[in-house]
This record gives structure tokens, C-alpha cells and sequence, in this order.
């Protein structure tokens, strides 16, 4: 790759991010780590949009503090750059429940639906 990429929108970024190249090991990491670190950086952009929720009613009553939104986004961007065993475990873990929650929420859906059938 040369120069600066050209990107201005969403389908610009996701052109710019598949053309990288992912033929080694490395390769693919470095896709990964640049991925991670334009997500890291646009959920940090959009972070003082959310700071007057939590000054709601509405937030309050949920018991939402802007520590549940902080923590995770500190905590992607270090797991983008320098990922502690910890937090390789907890990535790990985090991904098996997800599969688990949707495999889940699959059968649950399949059942209602043959229900109604």
C-alpha cells in the first residue's frame, strides 16, 4: 500500500480494510489490529454523545453509570494493542457465551415458531 487511503465512507473503509493483505499469519494479525483500533477509535468519538444519558432519569433508574461504558471501551483498546493473558481468557470466554446465548436464542425462536405453526 501507498499514500494515505482514500476513504470517505463506510464502503470505503470496508474496501480499504478487505484489500489489506492477509497471505501470512502477520499479515492477518495486522489487518486484525488496524480493524480493532478504527472501531476502538470511532466508539471513543461517539463516547460524549452518551455522557448526558447518564445524567437521566432514565439512566439512573437502570442503575447505568458511565463506568459500564468506559471499562469495555479501555479495555478494547488495550486488548487491540497489547492483550494480557487475562483478557485473551475473557475475549475467550466472552465468544463462547455469545455462541452459546445465540445457539440459544435460535432454539428458542425454532420452538415458538413450530408453536405457532
Amino acid at each position: 500500500m501507498t499514500g494515505a487511503p482514500q476513504i470517505t465512507d463506510r464502503d470505503s473503509l470496508r474496501a480499504w480494510l478487505d484489500a489489506l493483505p492477509r497471505a501470512t499469519p502477520e499479515q492477518a494479525a495486522e489487518a486484525q489490529r488496524i480493524a480493532l483500533a478504527i472501531a476502538h477509535r470511532a466508539a471513543m468519538r461517539v463516547l460524549p454523545l452518551a455522557v448526558p444519558y447518564f445524567l437521566t432519569e432514565s439512566a439512573r433508574g437502570r442503575a447505568l453509570t458511565p463506568l459500564h461504558v468506559f471499562r469495555p471501551l479501555l479495555i478494547a483498546g488495550v486488548a487491540g494493542t497489547c492483550p494480557t493473558p487475562a483478557i485473551r481468557d475473557a475475549a475467550a470466554a466472552a465468544a463462547a457465551a455469545a455462541r452459546a446465548a445465540a445457539a440459544a436464542y435460535a432454539d428458542d425462536a425454532y420452538a415458538d415458531a413450530t408453536a405457532a405453526a
